[in-house]
């Protein structure tokens, strides 16, 4: 009995199949993964798996250029930037332009009440201070992190913490109208102070959950102990608003002040 004819290309079909169903299961598992991170950044680690699934068919948008691309995936698509910073296109140095941008006109803003050589001074000092700061609290966060169980690089460590403090700028900026408007309509020091840091605090919070999420993002799961770590982060700010003072009120010239713990300085603050 004569075998029946194969059709063309039969014997390649099986490993063809089993290829196409490769491709297709890597595929799934690339969308699941930006998915993932997507839902991570815009929702939180708690509810990223959750929301993950319901989001599969979402894209994460591509990072466009310029720093104003920046300014609109921070507030608009974190993730974004993420896998911008993975694939290595300059993220960094854009962050760090935003932020230095920001900072220097809200330290314009905080000038304003002391006026003169202040305009100079202020923008210079919070500028400077808050890369200091970073600095200084980023080898912690990466220590911290990678006890939690966390697996980033320490590139991703530092592009995670200028993620959360280009927030911080920005929102400062925001906020900077608001402060501008008391910084006229009264003469006290304490007053204005008090009031710029409650900006501070409001927008440290905010950008400190930003870095919780991205690190957890990084990680697909939640990074243990960065609670700690932030309240480290905003003790070691607010110190060094006291040690760049004045930062609000007439200047005192270049020259640091005194040591000083920050509590003691808002004390005498509201004392005076």
């Amino acid at each position: 009995m004569q075998a029946p004819l194969l059709p063309s290309g039969s014997l390649d079909s099986p490993s063809s199949e089993r290829d196409d169903t490769t491709v297709t299961l890597e595929r799934h598992d690339h969308d699941r993964a930006h998915a993932h991170a997507h839902a991570t950044m815009t929702t939180g680690p708690r509810d990223a798996n959750a929301t993950s699934r319901s989001t599969a068919t979402l894209e994460v948008p591509a990072l466009g250029s310029g720093p104003i691309a920046v300014v609109e995936a921070l507030l608009k698509s974190p993730a974004s930037l993420l896998h911008a910073m993975r694939d290595g296109r300059g993220t960094l140095g854009r962050l760090s332009l935003v932020i230095a941008a920001s900072i220097m006109i809200v330290g314009l803003v905080t000038a304003s009440f002391g006026g003169g050589v202040q305009f100079l001074i202020v923008p210079l000092k919070m500028t400077l201070g808050i890369f200091v700061c970073a600095l200084i609290c980023f080898p912690s966060l990466h220590i911290f992190s990678c006890l939690s169980g966390a697996r980033q690089s320490v590139r991703e460590t530092w592009g995670a913490l200028l993620m959360g403090v280009a927030l911080m700028g920005l929102l400062l900026l925001g906020f900077a109208p608001i402060a501008w408007i008391f910084s006229q309509a009264t003469t006290s020091v304490a007053f204005v102070g008090g009031l710029h840091l409650l900006f501070l605090a409001l927008s440290t919070l905010l950008g400190l959950g930003l870095v919780n999420r991205t690190l957890g993002a990084m990680n697909q799961a939640p990074v243990r102990g960065l609670r700690l770590w932030g309240s480290l982060f905003m003790i070691v700010l607010f110190q060094m608003t006291t040690t760049l003072r004045p930062l609000v009120g007439a200047a005192t010239g270049w020259a640091l002040e005194g040591r000083l713990f920050f509590l003691t300085h808002w004390l005498r603050a509201l004392g005076s």
